[in-house]
This record gives C-alpha cells, sequence and structure tokens, in this order.
C-alpha cells in the first residue's frame, strides 16, 4: 500500500532470527517489507505549497523513518517512503466568492469552512484510509484533522 523507500539487496547476519539461537542471513528488502505492514500510519496535513515549506519537508523526513507517512497539501513532493496526496488549487470563481462572502457576512463561520474546495478536496482523499494519528500544521487543517482523525490523536503544531 505504501512505498517503503530505497534499499539494499544484501545480506545481513540476524542472531536472534532463529528460535535456536543460530544465526541465518536475512534479506533486508524482505524484512523491511514485513516490518512496514505493521508500522503506525501518520496522516500530515498542511494548507501550504509543499516544496518550499521546509518546514513540513522535515517533520516527514524525520517522521518516514519509523512510521508509514502520508502527506497532505498543495503542490507534489517526492520522498521516498511517503504518500503524498496533492490537494487542487482552489479557483475562485465570481459566482464562488459571493457565496463565500454571503455565508461570512450571514455569519455562517462553520458553513463557509466546510464549503471551501480544500476542506472538501481533504475530506474526499482522506475518506477510505485510516490514520493511527494526524498531525495539522496549520490552523486551517485542524478541524479537518479532527474529523478525519475520527478519535484517533490530533497534533496541532503550527
Amino acid at each position: 500500500m505504501f512505498a517503503i523507500g530505497t534499499a539494499t539487496l544484501g545480506k545481513v547476519r540476524q542472531d536472534e532470527c532463529t528460535p535456536e539461537g543460530g544465526a541465518r542471513s536475512v534479506d533486508v528488502l524482505s524484512l523491511r517489507c514485513r516490518l512496514s505492514v505493521n508500522r503506525k500510519k501518520i496522516l500530515v496535513i498542511s494548507f501550504s505549497y509543499l516544496p518550499i515549506d521546509n518546514r513540513v519537508l522535515r517533520q516527514v523526513g524525520f517522521l518516514k523513518e519509523d512510521y508509514a507517512v502520508t502527506l497532505m497539501g498543495f503542490g507534489r513532493v517526492e520522498l521516498s517512503g511517503v504518500t503524498c496526496i496533492s490537494l487542487p488549487q482552489e479557483a475562485k470563481s465570481k459566482l464562488m466568492k459571493a457565496y463565500h462572502g454571503g455565508l461570512l457576512l450571514g455569519r455562517a463561520f462553520e458553513a463557509y469552512y466546510w464549503a471551501l474546495p480544500r476542506i472538501k478536496a481533504c475530506l474526499a482523499a482522506s475518506q477510505a484510509l485510516s490514520f493511527d494519528l494526524v498531525l495539522a500544521n496549520d490552523l486551517d487543517s485542524l478541524p479537518v484533522a479532527l474529523k478525519i482523525a475520527k478519535g484517533k490523536p490530533v497534533v496541532f503544531d503550527a
């Protein structure tokens, strides 16, 4: 399901691999594939342009070593071992601006938030996925992170 990046195909000696304590060689790639199935899944949501957001890229680079990371935001980032979901850029037509303006003038702030194209796209992209933890990198992404988490832990880092 998730890409695990590149690994050397060399052999490694593992003393604890056999029940009788004898050493045997294990294929590193197959071992990492088996271990990646049991890794915790983290969704990182950032409503910034990902290719130039160094803070988010550092976070993801750190997390991808131990977790199956999915990154969601604007723009496409190619990181080994990370699934990237690129949200579409928001095109604002005059009709959409008038609709959003009407919601804001009518003090329907929550309706305005859930009607935003990036929020709708975020919910649609994560609908069939489940995560063990959701990391919200913007204040704007916190409500949608809470909804996607479905009771799982959410970390807010702004």
